[in-house]
Formats: structure tokens, C-alpha cells, sequence
């Protein structure tokens, strides 16, 4: 487009420098000419503001984004090989085994709940690279800070794993002690299987 609108005015300076304009055809020509090259360029300047405007109209908003794909995360219960209720459990990198998450001693506030046939509600964010160190959750609560990865990864428990995960069909939330039984007595409808080793 931007090449036809310079052809627009290449003509009309054609007809302004080598053309005669006292003939009345003439003059009615170079009007229709101008006019057309005016419309060309004002054409032009439409579509890259067109282009400008749609340009910027498709920048992600990461708001947005949050609004149309986030999804609530559903509430978890796990069993372990033996009892980790009161240990601190950390996550690890499954390729370097390398300390990749661990709580900071104040977010220890919700320690997991017992539930029926051994299970317990997920309140830390078990998953299928959580471990458990020899850190109880009163000692770990009573620290000034957060021990560093190399200190926790020296106190995991190599006998302690988790050996089921199972995705309830309701949030955090939702997901009470009660109705996490209620569906556990009922052999667990609706829910999925995330780990069991």
C-alpha cells in the first residue's frame, strides 16, 4: 500500500511540473489526481494506525492470562512407607536429587491431618519428589531461620518416602477431614491417582 501511495504522489508532482493547466481538463484532471493521492496517503496513515492499534491490542496481558487458563488446585492425601506426620518434608530435583523447595520455619502453621486406613490430607504440597528430614515440626518451628539446602538435604530420612498420592475432587478448601473420609470409606470416587509405588 505504502508503495502505491508514493506512486499517487509521484503522479501528481508529475502533472504539477511538466503538465500545462490552463485547459479546464487539464485542471479537472490534476484535481481528480490530488484527490486521489489524498486518499491514497490518508489510506496509508489509516492502515499502519490499524496496524499499530492491532499490534498492541494482542500483547499478552498476564492478567488475563491468569483469568482464562488458571485453574484451582485440588486438595491431596498421601500415604507414606512409614509415619512422617510430624517431619518436616522438603522437595527434591528428581534428576540432581538436589534440594529444589523447603518451608521457611513460620509457614509450618498446618501440619497434615490423620485421616481413615492410614491416609493423611495434604497441607504442605506433597508430590511425588517430597522427602522427609529428621526436622519435627516443633523443632523446625523454634528455628530463627530456615536451615540451608545442604544442612536439610544432610537430614533426610532415606526410609520415609511417600508411596501413594491421591487428587481429591475438591479444593483445599472444601476438602475437609470429614469429607476426605467420606470419600476414602467410599473407595475413593471422583478422585485421581497421582503416585503409588
Amino acid at each position: 500500500m505504502l508503495a502505491s501511495c508514493r506512486r499517487g504522489a509521484d503522479i501528481g508532482t508529475v502533472f504539477h511540473h511538466h503538465s500545462p493547466i490552463n485547459h479546464p481538463d487539464m485542471k479537472h484532471n490534476l484535481l481528480l489526481t490530488a484527490a486521489a493521492a489524498t486518499l491514497a496517503l490518508a489510506s496509508c496513515g489509516s492502515q499502519k494506525q490499524a496496524q499499530e492499534i492491532h499490534q498492541f491490542s494482542i500483547i499478552n496481558d498476564p492478567s488475563a492470562e491468569l483469568t482464562s487458563s488458571y485453574v484451582i488446585p485440588k486438595a491431596r492425601i498421601y500415604r507414606t512407607s512409614l509415619p512422617s506426620d510430624s517431619l518436616v518434608p522438603i522437595t527434591l530435583n528428581p534428576k540432581s536429587n538436589f534440594v529444589t523447595s523447603y518451608p521457611a520455619p513460620s509457614d509450618l502453621t498446618s501440619p497434615p491431618v490423620h485421616l481413615a486406613d492410614g491416609w493423611l490430607l495434604d497441607r504442605r504440597g506433597i508430590g511425588p519428589n517430597t522427602v522427609f528430614t529428621r526436622y519435627t515440626y516443633a523443632a523446625y518451628r523454634a528455628l530463627p531461620a530456615a536451615p540451608d539446602a545442604s544442612t536439610l538435604a544432610k537430614a533426610i530420612v532415606p526410609d520415609v518416602r511417600v508411596t501413594e498420592i491421591v487428587e481429591l475432587p475438591l479444593t483445599f478448601s472444601e476438602a475437609t477431614p470429614a469429607k476426605a473420609d467420606s470419600l476414602i470409606k467410599a473407595g475413593l470416587p471422583g478422585c485421581t491417582t497421582i503416585l503409588k509405588r
